[in-house]
C-alpha cells in the first residue's frame, strides 16, 4: 500500500503543476470574420494582434514567448495565411475608426475599449531590450 502512495505523489505533483499553468498563452481564431467579431465585442478584455506583414508572421514566436511567461493570453488571427479575398476584405477594414484592428500591433482591450497598443516591428523583434520591453507591456496588463 505504501508503495502504491508514493507512486501518487509525482502524478498528483504532474497535476498540480499543470492546472497552476492556467490556460493557453495564445488562442489562434483562424476565421477573420470569427476574430473580428470576438475582439469588437463590448465585454472583450484581453490581448489581441492581427499578423498582417510577413516579416511579423516570421517572428511571431518570439511575440508568443512573451505570453508564455505571463498568465495573459493572445487572442490573434494569421491574416499573412488568408486568401486573397478576405485580406482585401481586412485591408478594407483596417480603415474603419469603429473597429479594433490590431495589424502588427498587440493591443490590450477592455470592455471592447483600446487602452494602450505596442507596434511589433519583425526586425525589432528579435534584440532583447524589445522583447523586454514586449514583456513588460503583457506584464502590465496580465491578470
Amino acid at each position: 500500500m505504501r508503495m502504491k502512495r508514493l507512486a501518487l505523489v509525482p502524478l498528483l505533483g504532474s497535476v498540480l503543476t499543470l492546472s497552476a499553468c492556467g490556460g493557453p498563452a495564445t488562442e489562434e481564431i483562424e476565421d477573420y470574420d470569427q476574430f473580428m467579431e470576438t475582439i469588437n465585442a463590448d465585454d472583450f478584455t484581453g490581448f489581441a494582434m492581427y499578423i498582417y506583414s510577413p516579416d511579423v508572421d516570421e517572428a511571431k514566436d518570439n511575440v508568443f514567448q512573451a505570453f508564455d511567461e505571463t498568465s495573459a493570453t493572445l487572442t490573434y488571427t494569421n491574416g499573412w495565411e488568408y486568401d486573397q479575398e478576405t485580406k482585401d476584405r481586412a485591408n478594407e477594414n483596417s480603415g474603419k475608426m469603429d473597429l479594433i484592428h490590431p495589424s502588427d500591433d498587440v493591443v490590450y482591450v477592455e470592455n471592447g475599449e483600446v487602452l494602450e497598443e505596442f507596434e511589433v516591428d519583425g526586425d525589432d523583434i528579435q534584440r532583447e531590450e524589445y522583447e523586454g520591453e514586449l514583456q513588460a507591456f503583457v506584464e502590465k496588463y496580465a491578470e
